[in-house]
């Protein structure tokens, strides 16, 4: 099937949407020559290495994305050109990487890397070269003092820690955690806005546990996590494997907490749910973005998320059975973003953008609901927009998550 889809129904309703909110913040004229040029947009996933599954998810999503905007005519009569990287799952190939496609292939945008670990050293980069970035970081090391051109498709780590310890303080009513994280710096950071919640909260940590990221084996830290005997244990991953060893071994073991994780816990679920048995995910609670979940009431199949799901299969369904499909959703979002940005401002710079994302970006319709930038703080979500699901792996036949507790 080729790799080519046409808006209809709730599709042209969401490209209704945009152009709405192009109309509203008004767009920009350029000279004809701008016009006529290519727009490299650089995709820097990690194609190959122990990331290549979720490295396939954001290519997946870029392709789509560009696929509908140059076939409706491209940007400001612009057609994009991907131009494409590999981290290779690696923070010094990554930086080397977007130092390429920066300053050798000349790209205006970059999306990705996913992870922190190698988005850290790509931002370096793109900073200097002054190029507006999207990644997944979710370290609290990357301000937009740090980072001025670049934003996060997610939250921040201490966002995230306060939603997850709100809701087990005040919905699981529970008065001792445990704690598993990997040593990256964005589960680093997690970890330490953890402490400090459930220290204001008056909770117990009875168990901290860290494990080398990517790791080959975690029946260690299992078995001295169920020791200690947590009610719940907050669990913290950049990787799909890491969380296919840490479920899959709980079960192995016998033993099933309540885990409740941060949002890759939900974008990585389907993913992991090959690898392990169903009741695996029993007791397993994530944060989500609203966007992507349903109550009871909501009708199936009439999300944005649904439609690109259908979309998404049909445009690349050689991968759609083998990659996380809201994680692609994430990074057409991206692409659509910025495009939106470029179209408003008539430019492509990393500070004409950076400053019309922080202004104007939350009148973008998106897949996932309202964001929240600001100049303050780069990551696109704050509390307001994300939610707690039940067994994320549970997906509905649209592909949305349900709510815990609706």
């Amino acid at each position: 099937m080729s790799r080519k889809t046409h808006l209809d129904g709730a599709s042209r309703n969401f490209a209704m949407g945009a152009a709405l909110a192009l109309a509203i913040i008004g767009g920009a004229s350029v000279p004809a020559a701008f016009a006529q040029e290519q727009l490299r947009l650089g995709a820097l996933p990690s194609a190959t290495g122990p990331g290549a599954s979720i490295g396939a998810a954001l290519t997946a999503g870029v392709e789509l994305a560009v696929s509908e905007i140059n076939d409706a005519g491209g940007v400001l009569g612009r057609k994009i050109e991907i131009v494409r990287g590999d981290t290779q799952s690696n923070p010094t190939t990554a930086a080397s990487e977007a130092r390429r496609l920066i300053e050798r292939e000349g790209i205006e945008i970059l999306i990705g890397p996913l992870i922190s670990q190698e988005a850290v050293p790509a931002v370096e980069v793109a900073t200097a070269g002054k190029v507006v970035q999207i990644t997944n970081a979710g370290t609290t090391a990357l301000t937009p003092e740090v980072g001025p051109y670049h934003f996060s498709f997610g939250t921040s780590a201490a966002t995230a820690a306060k939603v997850i310890v709100d809701y087990i303080v005040d919905e699981l009513k529970v008065e001792s955690i445990g704690l598993l994280a990997d040593d990256g710096g964005q589960s680093r950071s997690a970890v330490a806005e953890v402490k400090k919640n459930i220290e204001a909260r008056g909770i117990q940590l009875a168990v901290e546990q860290e494990y080398r990221f990517r790791a080959d084996d975690l029946s260690p830290q299992v078995l001295s996590l169920r020791r200690a005997d947590p009610e719940v244990v907050i669990f913290f991953t950049s990787t799909v494997d890491d969380g296919v060893k840490f479920l899959g071994t709980t079960a192995q073991v016998g033993w099933q907490p309540k885990i409740v994780g941060a949002a890759a816990v939900s974008v990585y679920a389907p993913a992991i749910a090959r690898s392990v048995p169903a009741e695996a995910f029993e007791n397993v609670y994530s944060v989500a973005y609203k966007g992507l979940t349903y109550c009871s009431s909501d009708a199936e199949g009439t999300s944005a998320y649904a439609d690109f799901s259908n979309k998404l299969k049909a445009f690349a369904p050689d991968v759609y059975e083998k990659i996380s499909v809201s994680l692609a959703s994430e990074y057409y979002d991206s692409v659509k973003l910025l495009m939106a940005g470029v179209e408003a401002t008539g430019e492509t710079g990393g500070e004409a953008l950076a400053k019309w994302v922080e202004s104007d970006g939350s009148k973008v319709p998106l897949i996932h609901g309202a964001i929240s930038p600001s100049s303050e703080s780069h990551f696109l979500f704050g509390p307001n927009e994300l939610a707690i699901v039940h067994r994320p792996n549970d997906i509905r036949a649209d592909g949305l998550m349900k709510r815990a507790g609706c």
